[in-house]
């Protein structure tokens, strides 16, 4: 299957686990920042989040090599696990987890820069976060 969309963000509540099978063909981003006609709030940015009250979930996401994700992922309880028998590339995601496990036989590039092609916007949201002791 394929999904496509420009400026959606995908918010995970009560449970909901997100799991991308390897033969999925994502081309997502998240609302643009710098656009604020779009999205003028502090969740722009995001493109998958959760409640970070929420009790912990473990989300899947396996590769492809078609697949277009950009965006801050932010699931701040939950486990991610990354299985990629691809060289997908990713313009700009940002991965923001309790645990993020790497498998496979696959290339993850996590981050904006340096590894951002040229031409592409770097992605902020106002949401912050704390680390608490």
């Amino acid at each position: 299957s394929t999904i496509s969309g420009d400026s959606v963000s995908f918010l995970l509540i009560n449970g909901a686990e997100l799991n991308i099978a390897g033969t999925a063909t994502l081309n997502l981003s998240a609302f643009d920042p710098e656009n604020p006609h779009h999205r003028p709030d502090p969740f722009a940015g995001l493109l998958f989040f959760a409640d970070r009250l929420g009790a912990p979930v473990s989300h899947t996401m396996n590769g492809n090599a078609t697949s277009d994700i950009n965006g801050i992922v932010y699931l701040p309880n939950d486990n991610i696990s990354y299985s990629g028998n691809s060289s997908a590339e990713y313009a700009c995601i940002q991965i923001i987890a309790s645990q993020l496990n790497i498998g496979g036989n696959g290339t993850l590039n996590i981050g904006c820069l340096p590894d951002k092609p040229s031409g592409s916007k770097l992605l902020h949201s106002a949401q912050r976060i704390n680390l608490l002791e």
